[in-house]
């Protein structure tokens, strides 16, 4: 019945582009193969050269039977001299692409025994081994053979420069990585166009297994990218703790500086990602530098300060951080707080209560100096236990801070909190001596700059 409906077909006298579209029909798998198989035959023969073309889906009968695992209509075809190496039109893809991407089996293993070429590449410059990795299930059995008959590991997309381990180390496939490291150890540090290896990009996504795997088979934990950046420093600017931590554990430098002096505590520090404090709390355990400055002088509490992080000021105080520290314009982690009108970063710094709430205090635990006179004689003998924002109860000591220092425009810390309205902050320098008749070089005092505001 098959058959005379298809001769009937044929004797109307079809365009070839019809015949086609006819033969990339039977290379479904809408019907019984056994009915579909003589069809093809019988239309072959009376049209062998319609194998060859492209149907409506742009793409050869060889790529349609290759979707649908149809093996034995591509045996077919192939006896027909349909070409196992024909690209379709949209992507320039073999048939053996269109196996991998639709997990056709037996079509693959066909496609291999016929001696299809497994190192093909498509438009977007990507391998057949990329596509595989981009595809990897069945516990990685596509790849696996595919490397058995000579697909490159050391293949390279053109734009971006990855190799088919950076595939599988940027979507974190550590079984796949594995393999790739057995077959070739050099792998580790294959370098992408931006310096990146393996390590970078899986540091990079937060693949913290992956980062494991290549640390044990010899990458280099502290290899440096085109921005000199290190795993390290992608995986804090990805936010991603428990990578961090495993790099941490596998003893990397801690203060390695990227192109721009920035180390992982800076970025961290900067960062406005959810984790970021986690990690700058992660980096102070580990005892990374906290006097690092960037090349314009700032610290890591100037940068905390200057983005308004109270909880981050908190822990570089307490890790013993440099209120005092002038950046080259002269600025304090004071300045920038007063300035921006940034309260709670004043209180850190300056160590006093939120709020006027005697019961809220930052503490630096390492930043000790005199209490006033009059407060050492109420307190003497006494050890404060209060809540620091509602953190654990600490002992409350008060910071050195010197609130009367200048910058290189001739302003302190209270010249900015009044130019900036601040209330609170101004309240808080008052607290802690700060002078009120010392004025700018253009003869302002903070008195005359609040009679004007």
């Amino acid at each position: 019945m098959g058959c005379t409906r298809l001769t009937r077909r044929i004797l109307q006298k079809h365009p070839r582009q019809d015949l086609v579209n006819i033969l990339q029909e039977l290379s479904e798998n809408s019907r019984p193969v056994e009915e579909r198989l003589s069809e093809i035959k019988e239309l072959l023969q009376q049209h062998p050269d319609i194998v060859k073309y492209c149907g409506s889906q742009k793409y050869p009968a060889m790529h349609t039977a290759a979707i649908n695992d149809e093996s034995q209509v591509m045996e077919l075809l192939i006896q027909h001299d349909a070409d196992i190496e024909a690209k379709d039109a949209t992507d320039h893809r073999t048939p053996l692409f269109f196996t991998i991407t639709k997990q056709s089996i037996r079509c693959f293993q066909l496609l291999l025994e016929k001696g299809a070429n497994v190192n093909a590449v498509g438009r977007d410059g990507k391998s057949v081994l990329h596509v595989a990795v981009e595809h990897n299930v069945k516990h990685g059995k596509m790849v696996r053979e595919l490397i058995r008959r000579g697909a490159s590991l050391k293949y390279t997309i053109v734009k971006s420069g990855y190799t088919p381990i950076h595939t599988a180390a940027c979507i974190g496939d550590y079984e796949l990585l594995k393999m790739f490291l057995k077959h070739d150890r050099n792998a580790a540090n294959f370098c992408d166009r931006k310096g990146n290896v393996p390590l970078h990009l899986s540091a990079e996504k937060g693949h913290k297994y992956s980062c494991n795997i290549l640390l044990q088979y010899g990458a280099n934990i502290d290899v440096n990218n085109k921005m000199k950046e290190t795993p390290l420093h992608l995986a804090v600017k990805g936010s991603f703790i428990s990578t961090c931590e495993e790099l941490l554990i596998s003893h990397c430098n801690i203060n390695s500086e990227d192109k721009d002096g920035n180390t992982a505590l800076l970025s961290s520090t900067a960062s406005n990602k959810r984790c970021s404090k986690d990690i700058l709390e992660l980096l102070l355990q580990h005892k990374a530098d906290i006097y690092v400055k960037r090349p314009n002088g700032d610290s890591a509490l100037h940068l905390a300060a200057k983005a308004g992080y109270p909880d981050k000021c908190l822990l570089l105080v307490q890790a013993g951080a440099d209120c005092n520290l002038q950046n080259v314009n002269g600025m304090t982690p004071l300045h920038y707080a007063t300035k921006k009108g940034f309260t709670e970063c004043s209180a850190v710094i300056l160590n006093l209560p939120l709020n006027g709430d005697s019961n809220q205090y930052f503490i630096p635990v390492n930043v000790l100096c005199e209490e006033e006179e009059e407060e050492e004689e109420e307190d003497e003998g006494k050890e404060k236990d209060v809540v620091c924002g509602g953190r654990a109860q600490c002992t409350v000591f008060h910071s050195s801070v010197d609130v009367n220092v200048k910058d290189n425009d001739g302003k302190m810390p209270i010249h900015y909190a009044v130019e900036k309205g601040s209330k609170e902050c101004v309240m808080q320098l008052l607290k802690r001596k700060a002078n009120i008749v010392i004025a700018t070089p253009d003869g302002d005092t903070p008195l005359h700059l609040a009679a004007r505001a």
